[in-house]
C-alpha cells in the first residue's frame, strides 16, 4: 500500500470501532460523529494533498523497500535536499491548518523517523528490540498511518515518581509478562487526536527512577485494541459552530485524551523498550528526535505565528487604530517576534549537521531558541490582539443577526469598519481574532503553546546544560588576555 486518500481514512476509521468516552457519551464510531467530522474532514483533506499535481512530488517520496510513494515524513535525510523537502511538506501541511492542529500526520511519523535512526537506544534491550521497531516503522509508512502517541502520566502527586503513587498503577506500566506480551495497565496523557487516529505509540519522557522500571516501556498498539479505553477532554467545537461565527474552532478542534489501559495485552512484536530505565530516559537525549520533531514543531510554528501576527495588524488597519504610535509599537513588537522565529528556522535549516553515520539533521540550537521563545512569544501576541480588539472582541453579532429580517440592516449600518470595509467582512475579522484571544479553543491553543514542549522553565535549563558555548568563552577570554596586555 502507498499514501492513503481522504477517502481511504474515512473509511478505515469506519472500519475499526473504537472505544471512546465524551461528554458521558460512549461512542465506537467516529465518522459522522458530530463533535469528530470536522477534524476529521481536516485531516482528510491533508490525506489527498499528497495526491494534489502541485504538491505530490514534495510531500512524497519512494519507498526503499516496495518503491510506492509514501509520506515525505518518515524521510530519513541525507542532504541539505532532503531538509529542504521535509521542510516544504512541513509548511504545506501547517499552512493547510493555519498551524491550528499540532499533531498532524507529519508529527508523529518525524517522531518514528527519529527513533530508526537511533538503533543504538534500543539496542540496549537487545536486538529484537531494534528490529521491532524498525519493522514498526517500515510498517507504519508503507500503509500510511495516523499516529498520536500518550506520553504523560496523569497529574497525580508530583513530588513522587511513578512507582511511588498511591496505587501501583495509577500510572502506566506493565502489570504481567506473558509468552504472547505483556499487559498494560494504568493511564496516560495527553494523547490528542486519538478518538481519529490509526494508531497509539506509548514512550516515556526523561526524569525516570530506577525503582520505575515497570513504567520503562516503550509499545504501539492499534487504537482499537481491547481493553483502551480513550477518555475525551471536553469539547471545544460541538459541532454546531458555523464557519462564520467561529473560522477556526469550527474547522481545527483537536480533541485531547486520556488513555486507560485496562489490562491491554501488547504483542512482543510490539514492545521496542522493556524493563529498561536508560534506554527511557535517553530516548530525547540521545537520538535525533529532538532535532526532527523541533524541525516540525517550528515551521508549524511560523504558521500559527504569522496568523495571530498577521490577524493582528489586519485588525488594527480596519478600525485604523494603527495609525497611533503605542498601538505601532506593540505591532511592531509582534513583527519582530515573528520574525524572530523565522530567522532562527532559517538558521536551523542552513547549518545543518552530517553526522559520520551520513545522517542529516537541523541545527538544534536555534531550534531549542524557537522552543523556549515560543511559549512566551506566541501568548505576548495573543495578548496584544486582544488589546488591540478591546470591547469589539466582546460585541460581534452573530452570522444569524447578520442573516435577520428585523435587524440585519442596523447590523450592516453600524459594525461597518475604517474606510470601505463592510460590516460583514469587519465582522468576520473580529471573529477570527475571538477564535484566537476568547474563546475556549483558542484558550486551548494558548495552553497548547505554553507547554506541548514541556516545562518552559526545564527546557530553559537543559538549554544551558547542553550548550557548548564555546565560541562564547574563547570571546570573554580574548577580552581578558587583551585587557591584560594592554
Amino acid at each position: 500500500m502507498s499514501i492513503r486518500t481522504g477517502k481511504e481514512y474515512q473509511q478505515d476509521l469506519a472500519d475499526r470501532p473504537r472505544n471512546i468516552w465524551i461528554n458521558g457519551e460512549h461512542i465506537t464510531n467516529v465518522v459522522g460523529h458530530p463533535i469528530f467530522t470536522a477534524s476529521i474532514k481536516e485531516i482528510a483533506k491533508l490525506y489527498d494533498l499528497q495526491h494534489d499535481p502541485k504538491f505530490h512530488d514534495i510531500m512524497t517520496f519512494k519507498s526503499p523497500t516496495t518503491g510506492d510513494r509514501v509520506a515525505t515524513g518518515f524521510l530519513p535525510p541525507r542532504s541539505g535536499e532532503d531538509i529542504k523537502k521535509r521542510s516544504n511538506t512541513f509548511r504545506i501541511i501547517a499552512n493547510a491548518t493555519f498551524g491550528m492542529m499540532g499533531r498532524t500526520q507529519d508529527y508523529l511519523s518525524t517522531m518514528l523517523m527519529s527513533f530508526a535512526e537511533s538503533p543504538h537506544l534500543f539496542d540496549k534491550c537487545g536486538p529484537e528490540y531494534t528490529e521491532r521497531l524498525i519493522n514498526y516503522f517500515e510498517y507504519v509508512r508503507e500503509n500510511d498511518l495516523f499516529l498520536t502517541h500518550a506520553l504523560i502520566p496523569p497529574q497525580s502527586d508530583r513530588t513522587k515518581t511513578s512507582s511511588k503513587q498511591k496505587e501501583e498503577f495509577l500510572h502506566m506500566g506493565v502489570a504481567e509478562e506473558t509468552k504472547n506480551g505483556v499487559i498494560i495497565r494504568g493511564a496516560r496523557m495527553l494523547a490528542t487526536l486519538a478518538p481519529v487516529a490509526d494508531e497509539l505509540l506509548v514512550y516515556s519522557l526523561p526524569g525516570l527512577k530506577p525503582e520505575d522500571a515497570k513504567h520503562s516501556i516503550m509499545f504501539s498498539i492499534p487504537i482499537d485494541s481491547k481493553g483502551l479505553k480513550i477518555i475525551c477532554r471536553r469539547p471545544y467545537s460541538t459541532g454546531q459552530h458555523n464557519t462564520f461565527d467561529h473560522p477556526l474552532a469550527a474547522r481545527y478542534e483537536e480533541s485531547d485524551a486520556v488513555v486507560v489501559f485496562d489490562d491491554v495485552l501488547v504483542p512482543w512484536d510490539r514492545v521496542f523498550i522493556y524493563d529498561n530505565v536508560d534506554a527511557s530516559n535517553d530516548l530525547y537525549t540521545k537520538s535525533f528526535v529532538r532535532q526532527h520533531a523541533a524541525h516540525q514543531t517550528a515551521v508549524r510554528g511560523v504558521a500559527k505565528m504569522s496568523l495571530a501576527v498577521g490577524t493582528a495588524i489586519h485588525l488594527a488597519r480596519s478600525i485604523k487604530i494603527d495609525q497611533f504610535l503605542g498601538v505601532q509599537e506593540k505591532l511592531g513588537k509582534c513583527i519582530s517576534a515573528l520574525e524572530m522565529i523565522k530567522g532562527c528556522l532559517l538558521a536551523a535549516e542552513t547549518n545543518v549537521v552530517t553526522n559520520d553515520k551520513g545522517q542529516v539533521y537541523c541545527a538544534l540550537e536555534p531550534l531549542l531558541a524557537i522552543r523556549n521563545f515560543m511559549p512566551r512569544a506566541y501568548p505576548e501576541v495573543i495578548d496584544i490582539l486582544r488589546e488591540l480588539g478591546a470591547g469589539g472582541l466582546t460585541m460581534n453579532p452573530s452570522k444569524d443577526d447578520i442573516d435577520s429580517s428585523e435587524i440585519g440592516q442596523d447590523i450592516l449600518k453600524y459594525y461597518v469598519g475604517a474606510g470601505d470595509l463592510a460590516a460583514p467582512e469587519r465582522i468576520s475579522l473580529f471573529n477570527l481574532a475571538w477564535d484566537l484571544t476568547g474563546d475556549a479553543f483558542g484558550m486551548r491553543q494558548l495552553q497548547y503553546e505554553r507547554y506541548y514542549s514541556g516545562d518552559p522553565m526545564k527546557n530553559l535549563a537543559n538549554t544551558y546544560l547542553g550548550y557548548n558555548g564555546e565560541d562564547c568563552l574563547n570571546l570573554v577570554e580574548a577580552a581578558l588576555e587583551s585587557a591584560r596586555n594592554n
